[in-house]
């Protein structure tokens, strides 16, 4: 299954004296690494990337071949090590 996601980073980088900084936020605060995972009864699936600017991907990750409930989370974190995370209920046929 592949789990399309959007990192989203408006903030702005600021410099010496808390002056607006020339250097975007793009810049100044990746790389941004996300882990994808699913899980469900009797299964559990996890992939890591890491990508340097904001922006949307996908990442493939394994399902189980049982119909089942499970889980979708996906968690980023950026280089000052601010984390996010968003999960969401899913149903295999």
């Amino acid at each position: 299954m592949d789990v399309a996601f959007e990192i989203v980073d408006v903030r702005e980088g600021r410099g010496r004296g808390g002056r607006k900084a020339r250097t975007p936020a793009v810049y100044k605060y990746g790389p941004y690494a996300v882990v994808v995972s699913i899980t469900a009864p009797n299964f559990s699936r996890r992939v890591a990337a890491t990508f340097e600017t904001p922006g949307t991907y996908s990442l493939r990750v394994d399902v189980p071949n049982a119909r089942g409930r499970g889980r979708v989370t996906v968690r980023v974190a950026d280089a000052t090590r601010l984390n996010a995370e968003d999960s969401y209920s899913v149903s295999f046929h």
